[in-house]
């Protein structure tokens, strides 16, 4: 854990995000009551034990925490038995960062994940989208399933720009070194590129073509 004290904010930011992300993928992807109790214990883990690394670099316990919900997250322990398992957002970012290097990995995590749960959220997907926010971002178990999910939703915003992320594409430079940021326009081969290589037919809200790709984009937006 001492090794990772002089990571910058913003890398240790990302590094939270990404750890959250890849067991929270496959927690959407089924509920089975075990797996997603070690995945949720792993996305608590990550967010506790990240604001106090955010707050104080050198808190060995929050980096020894993170260390460690890491290696859970990334061995894909949580994801053990589930059917349907698929990688939604990582398929997404990675073509992002392929064609706009500027977005750094966890960055785009962060903004794309956002995006896809707005597009994901419907009448059948909220009450584990509910459940979500309920036991890992103590939203208020009296709600509605569907208020409970935009809630959940907007939690994980919230905690996306308390690590100082960005939440929008709108809001990154397309390259390094210059101002322009990235627009509609530099998306479009993104998506291109996304239609020809990524099957999204079995993903926890299906994504199966161009104009559901362009949808989730214009989200992250």
């Amino acid at each position: 854990p001492t090794y990772t004290f002089s990571v910058p904010p913003f890398q240790t930011a990302c590094g939270i995000i990404d750890i959250m992300s890849h067991t929270l993928e496959t927690y959407f992807s089924s509920t089975m009551a075990l797996q997603d109790s070690i995945s949720e214990g792993i996305q608590k883990s990550a967010i506790h034990a990240g604001r106090r690394a955010m707050m104080n670099p050198k808190d060995y316990d929050a980096r020894a925490e993170l260390l460690w919900a890491s290696e859970l997250s990334i061995m894909q322990i949580s994801s053990f038995g589930r059917s349907n398992v698929a990688t939604i957002i990582h398929t997404i970012e990675h073509m992002l960062s392929a064609h706009i290097d500027a977005v750094v990995h966890g960055a785009g995590i962060g903004i794309v994940s956002l995006a896809y749960y707005k597009y994901a959220l419907t009448d059948k997907t909220a009450p584990k989208f509910a459940h979500w926010g309920k036991v890992v971002w103590g939203v208020d178990p009296s709600l509605d399933d569907y208020t409970a999910a935009n809630e959940a939703i907007k939690c994980y915003e919230s905690f996306i720009s308390e690590l100082g992320l960005p939440t929008r594409l709108s809001q990154m430079k397309k390259k390094r070194g210059e101002d322009a940021l990235i627009t509609l326009e530099d998306i479009i081969p993104v998506v291109d590129d996304l239609v020809a290589t990524a099957d999204g037919s079995k993903w926890y809200q299906p994504v199966k073509g161009k104009d559901d790709y362009m949808a989730i984009f214009k989200l992250a937006l």
